[in-house]
């Protein structure tokens, strides 16, 4: 990233009075920390990430130790009952502010650059202590979608599991986003551009044209990769469908729009099929020895 906002928490503010503040001065920022936010902080300003428009996301830090028990109630298992996909908060006694260097990390590594697509599984994250945890208290935590970083095998200090509130994994939302952004800014520069996109198949083909642009570039990050369609029928796919670029865009043909779309200059419906290359990060190995 080339910029870092930070704004400015009033006396009389509370925490989301401030984040909606920050939103309405400044639509560019994408990934949100509040300092010295207190669980009712995160309960409160969770649901307006998940709902503003650009897409953002949440980091937060908490050292409650009733995430170690999964106790009812816990700040963990109360953003995952509210399936909040947009939020991901991470365990830390060792710094007050882990989450940071996860989200540091995350802005960082989104380079765009071929091959750039990442997971935060398994990374080490600068100035992130791993927490001396038992496996039931890891998975306490894991088990309510939290993350933290623990150490592994005596010399792997490594940040896990990567999971926003719900359970999505954070590099599926933030490459989502890429892409999202990517097709709508792809899509504007052409209607601006453009003298006039005429409502034939030619000016549908220039709208086409636009959007493959983007999934091209989700390609060579390694977000989308070459795939079977494995959701239902889908438009003209069906399940068990090969893609062999890893995304497919369809349109409705011309000769079906509505006389009151065409009036209306509306272009016909467009529908993007894509296939996420996914991630691999565990492996199962079975050594046979025979004597």
């Amino acid at each position: 990233p080339t910029k870092v906002a930070i704004g400015v928490k009033g006396a009389e503010e509370t925490a989301l009075q401030a984040v909606t503040a920050c939103r309405e001065a400044n639509s560019e920022w994408y990934a949100c920390y509040i300092v010295g936010a207190e669980k009712a902080d995160i309960v409160a300003v969770a649901p307006y990430i998940e709902a503003i428009s650009p897409e953002s996301v949440l980091f937060f830090t908490t050292k409650d130790a009733d995430v170690l028990t999964a106790a009812e109630g816990n700040i963990f298992a109360t953003l995952k009952d509210a399936g909040y996909t947009r939020t991901l908060g991470v365990y830390s006694t060792k710094n007050d502010h882990a989450a940071c260097g996860v989200m540091g990390y995350a802005m960082g590594a989104n380079t765009g650059d071929p091959g750039s697509a990442y997971t935060l599984r398994n990374k080490t994250i600068i100035n992130l202590q791993s927490e001396p945890l038992t496996a039931a208290q890891v998975n306490a935590i894991e088990g309510n979608n939290g993350n933290v970083q623990v150490n592994r095998g005596v010399y792997f200090d490594l940040f896990e599991p990567g999971l926003t509130a719900a359970g999505r994994y954070f590099d599926d939302i933030i490459n989502l986003d890429m892409l999202v952004n990517g097709i709508k800014r792809n899509v504007m520069d052409t209607l601006q551009l453009w003298p006039k996109i005429p409502q034939t198949e030619p000016g549908v083909t220039a709208l086409v044209g636009a959007i493959n642009d983007p999934l091209e570039d989700a390609v060579t990050t390694g977000y989308i990769a070459p795939g079977i369609w494995r959701g239902g029928p889908f438009v003209s796919l069906s399940k068990g469908d090969a893609l062999p670029t890893g995304y497919l865009v369809m349109t409705e043909p011309l000769i079906d729009q509505s006389d009151a779309d065409r009036a209306a200059r509306k272009a016909p419906k467009i529908y993007i099929a894509i296939t996420p290359a996914g991630a691999i990060e565990s492996v199962a190995i079975s050594l046979n020895v025979s004597i």
